[in-house]
């Protein structure tokens, strides 16, 4: 009986054993070992990721460290390849307008990214002139601006270039009213961000075709109201 006892003891012991190094061989085989990536990204931002399990490893997370850390991707995902290899893959981003900000112009992508800070105005750039002064801590380069009434903005310039509509400067009066010019002309366009952006640029796009066709210049189009108001 003595012996049957340190028998199974010993299976036991044998298999514990077992179970603990393969658990320990699993849990080395499964850190990351590997960042398979061409962007052209520094190391540093991603040197952290060696080493954690790629299971529990938070991919959400890890992107919005890499995007931070960037100016030249307007987004970067990553992709977990069992068992070891991250896969890093990125948007290049592009400014699609700049902000005077006192004497300095902000660079900004299509979702608000900071590319960059200029000391004079781009030319082939929108410009958007804001109704209060961006502190420093609002303008750092590689972070978001999340303020709403420029990121309807941005939303407005993008969507009107689907309709061949380019926008030469936005003015910001408050949180709610904008001023609008068009590249080469006086007209002025007055719009308000409690209207969806579509509505605003389909209803902007319609007028003008119809006095372009009529043959009228006007002098305001104002969109802030239930029903368009044009100034001739």
């Amino acid at each position: 009986m003595t012996n049957r006892h340190s028998l199974s003891t010993f299976f036991f012991l044998v298999l514990l054993c077992l179970v603990v190094f393969a658990g320990y061989f699993f849990a080395q085989q499964t850190k990351i070992q590997t960042i398979d990536t061409r962007l052209k990204l520094n190391a540093n931002a991603y040197r952290a990721f060696y080493g954690k399990n790629i299971f529990t490893f938070n991919l959400a997370a890890a992107e919005r460290t890499l995007e931070k850390s960037t100016t030249i991707y307007e987004s970067i995902r990553l992709v977990k390849k069992y068992p070891h290899t991250l896969s890093l893959t990125g948007l290049k981003t592009t400014p699609v307008l700049q902000i005077k900000n006192q004497k300095q112009y902000l660079l900004i992508s299509a979702r608000g990214k900071i590319l960059g800070l200029k000391n004079s105005q781009q030319p082939k750039l929108p410009n958007l002139e804001y109704f209060q002064i961006l502190r420093a801590h609002q303008i750092k380069k590689g972070q978001y601006l999340s303020l709403k009434e420029i990121s309807y903005a941005l939303g407005l310039i993008e969507q009107a270039k689907e309709k061949k509509l380019h926008f030469q400067n936005v003015r910001l009066l408050n949180t709610e009213i904008m001023e609008i010019t068009l590249p080469d002309s006086e007209l002025l366009i007055v719009m308000t961000n409690k209207k969806r952006i579509a509505n605003n640029i389909y209803f902007l796009h319609n007028i003008l075709i119809t006095l372009q066709k009529r043959e009228l210049e006007p002098k305001v189009i104002n969109l802030k109201y239930e029903k368009p108001v044009i100034t001739l």
